[in-house]
């Protein structure tokens, strides 16, 4: 089933901290998160999602996880175990505050499945890597 879409609250809890006072938004993960298009991706990714089924995880999440796999050359666990610790991760998958990490939302599993669904259609990969292969081009 398709995710929720992200929504952005812009509203400060009083008991946790914004991501974006605590990292440097000139760091170049922070530039790449603004510049990309989330929504042009989440209406190309739509039609691989079911309309049944439990409601799946956030595009832009899962999205952000392989394109940092494969900037980084990570892993699938490699990236999961970065995303735990690193803000920028955190921050370039569409977490907002520091305390609402989930370890379990963040899984080699969560990744493989993506990436299962990438595999049915080449283009739609063709479209990933060269989405991944751009975004290194703006990191340079």
């Amino acid at each position: 089933m398709r995710p929720k879409k992200h929504e952005t609250t812009g509203l400060s809890d009083l008991l946790r901290a914004r991501l974006e006072q605590i990292i440097n938004l000139k760091y170049e993960l922070v530039q790449l998160a603004g510049r990309m298009d989330w929504e042009w991706i989440d209406g190309e990714i739509a039609p691989l999602y079911s309309d049944k089924g439990r409601p799946g995880i956030e595009t832009r999440f899962v999205i952000g996880l392989l394109l940092l796999k494969h900037i980084y050359g990570l892993s699938d666990e490699g990236v999961c175990e970065r995303w735990v610790y690193d803000p920028y991760f955190q921050h370039f998958t569409g977490e907002e505050d520091v305390g609402a990490v989930l370890i379990g939302q963040c899984s080699g599993g969560s990744i493989a499945t993506i990436k299962g669904r990438f595999t049915e259609t080449r283009s739609q990969q063709d479209r990933l890597v060269g989405l991944s292969y751009s975004s290194r081009a703006i990191m340079m």
